[in-house]
């Protein structure tokens, strides 16, 4: 299910899970995985912060499901949460980003953290503006990696370096080929 996702993306799902089990929840729900994005994105935060959307402005609207905290981070995954991650899954060709996942978020509309987003005023087409602005695409970044770096057989490394340098300007990702090449003694 989380092979698309980027590393951030998958920490985002983590924390939200442990996010879920601090609120004594049975399943992972959107807003436990929009907190999972504030905390691992500075970024994001600071974006959504500015709307007026806080870890603690979250929580706030948030009722604890038990008093008990459940031992265990393996929560199922809820039906909205579920449509969120597909719906997220639509705004990229390859790879799922946390901006991807706050915009599945607003597009399924019936959560709370769709509630909370939109009443700060972040409608879809505003989160996506969160998404890096030029983009490549997520194949060419791997062709072009596994070719300056001679890696094959790495694809997690990859990946990850793909997902990361997704979010750079073209210069910024020439630059980066050529610091890997010139260490490599490619140049």
């Amino acid at each position: 299910m989380f092979e698309r996702y980027t590393e951030p993306a998958r920490r985002a799902v983590f924390f939200g899970r442990y996010e879920a089990s601090q609120f004594g929840a049975e399943q992972l729900e959107p807003e436990h995985l929009l907190l999972g994005i504030v905390r691992v994105d500075s970024q994001i935060a600071g974006r959504l912060k500015a709307a007026g959307v806080t870890g603690d402005s979250i929580r706030s609207r948030m009722k604890p499901a038990r008093e008990k905290v459940p031992e265990s981070l393996d929560l199922p995954v809820s039906g909205p949460l579920k449509r969120a991650m597909v719906l997220a899954g639509e705004e990229s060709k390859r790879f799922i980003m946390p901006e991807h996942l706050l915009v599945g978020l607003v597009r399924g509309e019936s959560s709370l953290a769709a509630q909370i987003l939109l009443e700060a005023g972040l409608t879809a087409a505003k989160l996506r503006e969160f998404a890096p602005a030029a983009v490549i695409d997520a194949d060419e970044i791997r062709n072009r990696l596994t070719a300056a770096i001679s890696i094959r057989g790495n694809e997690s490394l990859i990946g990850s370096l793909a997902a990361y340098i997704a979010r750079s300007s073209e210069e910024e990702i020439e630059a980066l080929i050529a610091a890997i090449r010139g260490a490599k003694g490619l140049s």
